[in-house]
């Protein structure tokens, strides 16, 4: 997770492909969009909707999930006779 957040913008260092990765987090934020300002209008009326909506999000993220290549930095370092 740190390469994620720590190289969020660099297309080399945390990523198996930067592009699909890329629209992969932009379906994330669509949909926590669509959820998270509904989530909070209309859980007590359409409980149904906001499930479907929050289960989107969770399926968007797993997604995005499956670009991220974990402890890659610590591999760099390790590689590089370095410590972390």
């Amino acid at each position: 997770m740190f390469e994620h957040m720590a190289f969020k913008a660099r297309s080399r260092i945390g990523h198996h492909r930067f592009q699909a990765e890329k629209a992969a987090l932009e379906k994330v934020d669509e949909a926590y969009h669509a959820y998270g300002p509904r989530a909070a209008r209309s859980a007590r009326r359409r409980p149904a909707r906001v499930e479907a909506l929050r289960k989107a999000w969770k399926d968007a993220q797993e997604e995005a999930g499956k670009f991220i290549k974990a402890n890659e930095f610590g591999e760099i370092i390790d590689r590089e006779a370095g410590s972390a």
